[in-house]
């Protein structure tokens, strides 16, 4: 559901709505204070746009939404799919480890995840009061990410996947995204040859729906399929709303998404 409040233009989950004690948001590019190519809500540090403007989005992020803006914890992301468990208040100590996935047990801490066409996936584990912030490109995707984070937050809360509720944020869609055969190649060295997220175009190239791959890892990994929700939103269609390094190429923000267990 794509909401607004105070200006900033933001997508929710119905599912993570429901899963009560989170707070959480797929941003879009509205609302904040940075200037073209990055207007507006850009919280990409490196990617050209002024220090100053980041931090004054973060910063307004955090009054909208009700956090501490120290405590926004985000990591560098290398589309890898390893996890890192934050149990601390103090966001910027991560910005350094690289890390595509992060979650935490602990209250008043949003983790997040930057993207501009990759996809963005948010967990939460009620029974455990734990949540994660996943950023999936086809790399990512490829070595299993999705399925891995599952894993890892099932041992490492002794919770169970059946019980996680996850949401697939706005992501490039096939209808964009288009890759080569190396790509299906990377894909069935972990998933076999029944690749139902790819077509393969006429030309010997491919379309690859990452939110269908991300959702089938989940599946795997033993969580409900109907604890899972896509938000079908395609980042290279929507200028309006979101950033695109398909679309735009190098000279483009981030947007960020979060989700944070309530104090």
């Amino acid at each position: 559901m794509l909401e607004q409040r105070e200006g900033i233009k933001f997508f929710t989950s119905r599912l993570l709505a429901e899963s009560r004690g989170v707070t959480h948001a797929f941003l879009t590019r509205v609302g904040g204070a940075s200037p073209p190519p990055f207007d507006a809500m850009n919280l990409g540090a490196d990617c050209g746009d002024d220090p100053a403007n980041v931090t004054a989005n973060a910063a307004r992020l955090s009054e909208v939404f009700g956090f501490h803006p120290e405590r926004l914890t985000t990591a560098k992301q290398v589309h890898g799919f390893m996890m890192v468990t934050v149990r601390d208040r103090g966001g910027n100590v991560y910005s350094k480890i690289e890390s595509d996935a992060l979650a935490t047990p602990t209250p008043g801490v949003p983790v997040g995840v930057l993207t501009a066409d990759c996809v963005p996936l948010l967990i939460h584990a009620p029974a455990a009061g734990v949540v994660a912030a996943v950023h999936a490109g086809w790399r990512g995707a490829a070595a299993g990410i999705a399925r891995r984070s599952v894993n890892v937050m099932a041992a490492k809360f002794s919770t169970s996947p059946a019980e996680m509720v996850a949401a697939i944020g706005p992501r490039i869609g096939p209808c964009c995204y288009t890759v080569g055969p190396e790509v299906p190649d990377a894909f069935r060295e972990d998933f076999g040859e029944g690749l139902r997220y790819f077509s393969e175009k006429e030309d010997g190239a491919f379309t690859l729906d990452l939110g269908e791959a991300t959702k089938a890892q989940l599946v795997e990994a033993g969580v409900a399929e109907a604890n899972i929700e896509v938000i079908d939103v395609c980042t290279a269609c929507s200028a309006d709303l979101f950033f695109s390094y398909r679309r735009d190429g190098e000279r483009t923000g981030r947007q960020l998404s979060f989700i944070m267990v309530e104090e």
